[in-house]
């Protein structure tokens, strides 16, 4: 035997070790090309977006495939058998429909009008949960409307305004001589009395005379919001 056939014939088992080593490897690893899915001891293409696995591939035959039925999807290849079911967005909890679901996406929900999105799922696609925009209370005004994002922001009314919880109103300025006998407060929705002179205010804001030092209140009697003497 001459030097070049041993050296062929060493070269020779040196590759064979070398694929029975990868052989084993695999067998070992269960290690399937990115495209592929193992099933037992066999590696099998995977279905393509939008479809799932009918058959498994044997050693004769490839995979087989089916599209998703309605209500369902498969966003990426895979070696399911089933797709994945459809998102429900929850009206009771403030959610709608942004995207339909398709057999190659799935539904995407945002917050329904007056909401906000409490959590984002899926890189900030998909709201998973939303709230309703809070109410700005009396004596508040809205600084910032609330959005699909974010909560209302509320502000307190400044001195000298009041609200009923949107926008904020100057109180009434007394005129005419007129005089203040009950000043408004940032939550009053009527702003302030004003009474002529002698005159005081009641709880509901109507002016009315004022009793002579050493007198006492007559019998209840009713006046007109203006006048000053008794009807």
């Amino acid at each position: 035997m001459n030097f070049l056939t041993a050296l062929h014939l060493r070269l020779t088992a040196v590759h064979l070790r070398l694929i029975i080593f990868l052989i084993l490897l695999k067998e070992v690893t269960h290690g399937c090309h990115r495209a592929e899915y193992l099933i037992g001891q066999e590696c099998c293409p995977m279905c393509p977006v939008g479809t799932r696995v009918n058959k498994h591939c044997t050693e004769f035959r490839s995979t087989s495939c089916l599209p998703c039925d309605s209500g369902t999807y498969m966003d990426e290849p895979t070696g399911k058998t089933e797709c994945l079911l459809c998102r429900r967005c929850d009206k009771g909890s403030g959610l709608r429909e942004k995207t339909k679901c398709t057999p190659l996406s799935n539904t995407v929900c945002e917050p329904e009008e007056g909401h906000f999105c409490l959590v984002y799922e899926e890189d900030d696609r998909n709201c998973g949960a939303s709230k309703k925009h809070k109410n700005c209370q009396p004596g508040e005004y809205i600084n910032q409307p609330g959005s699909s994002s974010a909560d209302t922001q509320c502000s307190p009314c400044a001195e000298g305004t009041f609200s009923n919880g949107t926008v904020c109103q100057r109180h009434t300025q007394c005129q005419n001589g007129k005089v203040t006998v009950k000043d408004g407060t940032a939550t009053s929705t009527a702003a302030r009395a004003c009474c002529q002179p002698k005159e005081y205010a009641t709880k509901d804001g109507q002016c009315c005379p004022m009793c002579l030092e050493g007198k006492t209140p007559p019998t209840p009697r009713y006046y007109r919001h203006t006048d000053i003497h008794p009807v």
